[in-house]
């Protein structure tokens, strides 16, 4: 085999800094996999070229320059400063602007607006089938419980002189509390409660239609 294609350090350097080849070209050249390349590149810790080489990074810059995205726009200075301005502000995990109409739209989403009552309550009960799995192989898992809910909930016990059911579960929501013998249920409304009016709302439609039942809604 001829000296220059050895894999040793000088020679996988020259190919990949010096010739610039790909780590795939270096391969076909050495005779072995991309793989083993990437292993003897960090074994001589060989960092990336756009790491290393400042002329390589700028070489590709000039290229770019003028070129055309996937639908034939060419990128003009004037038009990358227009989408720099453009999304200027919050930013997403990959480091992307989102706007306001897009963060609206996905907070939307997340609604589940456009589904019926019949595949939320579906959806609900999935959830809770998958809880009472965990709770079948042994896992402490439980709906949330407010901190004063136990507290509220037994002094109302008292007062209108019933019991009531924990965390009640229907149309697959939990109640805080409820009383099937005078069918009124219970309500603690915490603090996290104030941002989440419109889905309260629509919550106590359903379990009124379940259950025909009286909700007392207490702020804790």
């Amino acid at each position: 085999m001829d000296e220059q294609l050895v894999l040793n350090e000088k020679n996988l350097r020259n190919a990949y800094y010096d010739q610039e080849l790909t780590q795939q070209e270096c391969a076909d050249l050495f005779g072995y996999s991309k793989r083993t390349i990437a292993t003897y590149m960090k074994d001589y810790n060989m960092c990336g070229r756009t790491e290393r080489n400042k002329a390589w990074r700028n070489r590709i810059s000039d290229k770019l320059k003028g070129n055309k995205n996937a639908e034939g726009i060419i990128f003009t200075k004037e038009r990358r400063q227009k989408i720099s301005n453009a999304i200027k502000g919050n930013k997403n995990c990959l480091g992307r602007v989102l706007s306001e109409k897009t963060k609206a739209k996905i907070a939307k989403s997340h609604l589940k607006e456009n589904l019926s009552d019949e595949a939320l309550q579906a959806y609900r009960e999935s959830a809770i089938k998958r809880i009472e799995r965990q709770i079948a192989d042994g896992l402490p898992v439980t709906p949330s419980i407010g901190l004063q809910e136990k507290e509220i909930i037994d002094k109302y016990e008292k007062l209108l002189n019933c019991k009531f059911e924990r965390q009640y579960q229907v149309a697959g929501f939990f109640l805080d509390g409820y009383c099937k013998e005078k069918n009124i249920a219970i309500e603690v409304d915490e603090d996290y409660h104030k941002k989440r009016k419109e889905q309260d709302i629509y919550r106590e439609e359903i379990i009124k239609r379940e259950l025909g039942c009286e909700i007392i809604r207490i702020r804790a």
